[in-house]
C-alpha cells in the first residue's frame, strides 16, 4: 500500500488535476481539497475491509454475566469475526438471536453452560438520563466460568487533519478518486479517463487481496454477511 501525508495528497491532486501547486487560486481551495482527501479516504475504508486495518481484540467474559459494554479500541460497526476460547481452541460464536432462544435456557433463572455460542447487539434504557444505552452486547447461554472472547474487527482510521497525518487508504487511489471528481466538477475531457484510472486501481487492489471474491462497492456490511479476511492483529 502507498502511504503519503495529507500535504502531499494534496500537491499531488494538483498535479493530476493539471493545476501548479504553487498556484494562487490553489492556495485558496486548500482546505476544500484537505476536506476531499478525508471525505473519500472514509468512502475508501467502508467500501472493503482492508486486512491491514484488521485487528483482534480480546475482552474477559465473567461467570454468569450476560450483558458487557463494548471496548473502546473495538470498531463494532465492523466486526467480522468472534470467536470464544474453549478449551484452549479458539471457537466461532455466532451473530445474532432472538427471545425465542430464552426458551431452552432462562437466564433469570441463573441458566449457565459453557462455551458461549452467540453474541448480539444490546440496548438499555438508562432512566436518569432518559436515553439509550447501545454500546453494549449480549452473550448467550451465560458462561459458567471466565471465557476470553475474541472480536476480530477493522479498526477505526487515524486522524487525517494534519499536514503530517498519514493516510491509512492507499494513497494514488485517495488521489486519482478526488482528482477525478474534480475534474467531473470542472467539465473536463479528461474527468471519465481519470474516474477508469481510479476505479481500476481500486479493482486491482482489491484483487490482489482477494483474488476469488465478487466485490460490491458499499455492499451489505451486516455482521452476518461481510468478507471474512483471516488476517488480524491482536490490540
Amino acid at each position: 500500500m502507498n502511504t503519503a501525508t495529507l500535504l502531499e495528497l494534496v500537491t499531488n491532486i494538483r498535479h493530476e488535476i493539471g493545476e501548479a501547486p504553487g498556484f494562487s487560486q490553489g492556495i485558496s481551495a486548500l482546505p476544500s481539497l484537505k476536506y476531499l482527501c478525508q471525505r473519500v479516504q472514509q468512502e475508501l475504508y467502508a467500501a472493503f475491509n482492508w486486512p491491514h486495518l484488521v485487528v483482534d481484540v480480546d475482552e474477559e467474559l465473567a461467570p454468569g454475566q450476560r450483558y458487557y459494554t463494548f471496548n473502546n479500541g473495538l470498531n463494532r460497526d465492523r466486526v467480522l469475526d468472534v470467536f470464544v476460547k474453549w478449551s484452549n481452541s479458539w471457537i466461532p460464536v455466532s451473530y445474532g438471536f432472538d427471545p425465542l432462544i430464552y426458551n431452552a435456557s432462562i437466564p433469570e433463572e441463573s441458566y449457565r453452560t459453557d462455551p458461549v455460542r452467540k453474541w448480539d447487539f444490546y440496548a438499555s434504557f438508562n432512566v436518569g438520563t432518559q436515553l439509550w444505552e447501545d454500546n453494549q452486547y449480549e452473550v448467550w447461554p451465560a458462561p459458567a466460568t471466565a471465557q476470553t472472547l475474541r472480536w476480530r474487527c477493522v479498526r477505526n482510521l487515524r486522524p487525517l487533519v494534519a499536514d503530517a497525518d498519514v493516510c491509512e487508504v492507499d494513497s494514488n487511489l485517495i488521489v486519482l478518486t478526488v482528482a477525478a471528481e474534480l475534474l467531473t466538477r470542472m467539465k473536463s475531457a479528461d474527468a471519465q479517463a481519470k474516474n477508469v484510472t481510479a476505479q481500476a486501481l481500486f479493482t486491482k487492489l482489491k484483487g490482489e487481496i482477494m483474488p476469488n471474491q465478487t466485490f460490491t462497492y458499499g455492499g451489505d456490511q451486516s455482521p452476518a454477511n461481510r468478507q471474512q479476511p483471516m488476517w488480524g492483529r491482536k490490540i
